[in-house]
């Protein structure tokens, strides 16, 4: 996602919460006509496909290293100033 490739996968474990808010596209599991559909749909719809690489930017930058750290440290001086969510 982070560079710029439009993401295709089946919805397991984790993916749907990775790819969650247009950040590519999920199929059924076991389902190759479903993966092969969407992967030609990736690649082939231009509209479909910028919407997936932009959505998939922004989530990249999300889960970005400095990014979790930050949060990480977020949480741990609220913690320590007694505050919470």
């Amino acid at each position: 996602m982070a560079t710029g490739t439009p993401v295709v996968a089946s919805r397991v474990g984790g993916l749907p919460s990775l790819l969650s808010e247009g950040a590519g596209i999920l199929v059924e599991a076991k389902q190759p006509e479903q993966l092969g559909t969407a992967i030609t749909s990736a690649l082939m719809d231009s509209p479909e496909r910028k919407a997936i690489i932009t959505a998939g930017y922004k989530k990249a930058e999300q889960h970005d290293s400095e990014a979790i750290i930050q949060q990480i440290a977020r949480i741990y001086h609220d913690t320590a100033e007694g505050k919470s969510k």
